[in-house]
């Protein structure tokens, strides 16, 4: 190469690197335009017909492809909900403009973080065991498994703690500010079978017509007197089995939900996670099901109570 020729050429190769940078500044110069212009006409909604209005017309915005997850946008959303004192979305756009390479630092600084930690507050988990973890179903924007010491909007905290063969406990707080809460398991899986095999069947006559030769009398009295008790046992015993089977099937269904979350496979709904209803169900059918087997073992338990304690079992003769 003539070393006369190499200036000219060190021009051209610079020419040619900053044209994407000139055609990116110009693009950047052409949409903050474009949403100056939006942040006019959302002012103008917003003195006009109120902040859910205003809160509308931002969303319908960020369906504009140029505006797709503008972070300015957020930001906008971010401040009216902020004064709504609606943490947990003025959190989730805060959140959003902080990701936005697009919005300059120093607004996401001050701006999106400090607003975000304005209407955040941490979260300590205490005395919470080794193989426990924590689930945040409330608020809906930041469901999902949670970490000892993140943030959390402000505000009313629905959380559930799952451990291996616990059911799932579920708790309801305040978080007005940094708190220190302490995560309680749920109570024991049972294992085992509650009701022992022929028990139902404990005091029935093997033979009928043994049972009538010893007399009508004391037939017709023990009868009447066990059955209901072998009815109340029986069916005690049915309530606890579809307690159990209930349960296990829940505990079947709940894993597979907690699977689908931790992937991230939920089906992208706005303002919600789809899972968490499932996560909600699974809860109330975990609930039934205590309710199930804990009302049959006391039917159960309050039968061999009574038959043990009936005046119709057979006495040994005295020896005169």
């Amino acid at each position: 190469m003539n070393i006369l020729s190499a200036p000219r050429s060190i021009l051209l190769l610079i020419s040619l690197l900053a044209v994407p940078q000139t055609v990116s500044a110009q693009a950047s110069r052409d949409l903050m335009a474009r949403f100056n212009k939006l942040a006019q006409e959302g002012d103008a909604v917003h003195q006009r017909d109120g902040a859910q209005s205003a809160i509308d017309f931002y969303e319908r915005a960020l369906l504009d492809p140029d505006f797709e997850d503008f972070g300015r946008i957020h930001m906008r959303m971010a401040l009216i909900h902020q004064d709504d004192r609606r943490f947990p979305e003025a959190a989730y756009h805060f959140l959003a403009c902080m990701r936005d390479d697009r919005v300059d630092k120093v607004d996401r600084e001050f701006i999106c973080r400090g607003g975000y930690e304005e209407v955040t507050a941490p979260l300590l988990l205490r005395d919470l065991p080794e193989r426990a973890q924590v689930f945040i179903l409330e608020p809906q924007l930041f469901s999902g498994p949670f970490t000892s010491g993140d943030r959390l909007p402000m505000g009313r905290i629905e959380v559930t703690v799952e451990s291996s063969g616990h059911r799932p406990r579920k708790s309801e707080f305040m978080l007005d500010g940094p708190l220190e809460w302490e995560a309680r398991l749920g109570l024991p899986l049972r294992q085992g079978q509650l009701v022992p095999d022929g028990f139902v069947a404990d005091g029935q006559p093997e033979d009928k017509d043994d049972f009538v030769a010893e007399g009508p009398e004391p037939a017709s009295a023990s009868g009447a007197s066990h059955w209901p008790l072998y009815l109340t046992a029986g069916v005690g015993a049915g309530v606890v089995a579809a307690g159990i089977g209930i349960g296990l099937d829940n505990q079947t269904k709940f894993e597979e939900t907690r699977a689908t979350q931790a992937a991230g496979t939920c089906a992208p709904v706005p303002g919600q996670l789809p899972c968490n209803q499932s996560i909600t169900d699974a809860n109330n059918r975990a609930q039934w099901a205590d309710v199930m087997w804990i009302s049959g073992t006391a039917m159960v338990t309050t039968a061999v109570v009574l038959w043990l304690l009936s005046d119709d079992n057979p006495q040994p003769e005295e020896t005169q």
